[in-house]
């Protein structure tokens, strides 16, 4: 199985999360992994500026949020099936579709 990797938004707050399967060398096991993307505030105070206004900059990191064991040849795609405004996936094997409804 190759192994791939999305950049989606897949808890609505607008930010590109990351999707990836991935082989774990040791086992043979294929896995998929979710990260979602936390920005974490960096005040920063501008002095140049003529009102002495400070803002706040971000600085991106991932977090490790889900991590499933998936069999070898497994296709993953994204939609919202629901219509509930969130992103699901939908993932097959062979003749089998999965669907895994985002409820974050």
């Amino acid at each position: 199985m190759p192994h791939s990797s999305s950049l989606i938004d897949l808890d609505g707050d607008c930010l590109s999360d990351l999707f990836l399967t991935v082989k774990d060398m040791s086992t043979g096991n294929y896995f998929y992994e979710i990260y979602l993307r936390r920005e974490k505030g960096t005040l920063v105070d501008n002095a140049d500026l003529e009102n002495n206004e400070t803002t706040q900059t971000g600085l991106n990191s991932f977090c490790l949020v889900a991590r499933e064991e998936i069999s070898q040849g497994s296709i993953f795609q994204f939609a919202d099936i629901d219509r509930d405004g969130m992103i699901d996936m939908v993932y097959s094997l062979g003749l089998t579709l999965n669907i895994h409804y985002n409820r974050l």
